[in-house]
């Protein structure tokens, strides 16, 4: 019986639906743009991470999706000393992480989500 509702509460644990993943050579983090997404509610946020944790999320999302690249969904843009990185996973078939995964990646003591 506990074993049951173990299985069901993580069933509804949220997770967070990558659409956007960017960062840029003159900041020192990476921007997480999608979906939280919670049984049927699903909510627009962007979520700022640590630039050195990017390898981590990125490894992550590879995993959830072997047989797919996630560099086919890859993309720069550089002007004279600024450079733009972006990943655009609106294509990609698996594409949501859970908020236990991204607290394994970067300290979110400071995410509050606010709502009206």
């Amino acid at each position: 019986m506990y074993e049951y509702r173990f299985v069901s509460k993580l069933k509804h644990m949220p997770k967070f639906q990558i659409q956007k993943l960017s960062f840029n050579s003159l900041n020192d983090w990476i921007e997480l743009q999608g979906n939280i997404v919670k049984g049927f509610l699903k909510s627009e946020y962007t979520i700022k991470i640590d630039v050195s944790q990017i390898n981590r999320i990125l490894n992550a999302i590879q995993s959830n999706n072997p047989e797919q690249s996630i560099y086919d969904f890859y993309s720069s843009h550089t002007q004279n000393q600024f450079s733009e990185y972006r990943f655009d996973f609106d294509e990609l078939d698996v594409r949501e992480l859970s908020f236990s995964e991204l607290k394994g990646q970067t300290s979110f003591e400071a995410l509050r989500m606010i709502r009206a």
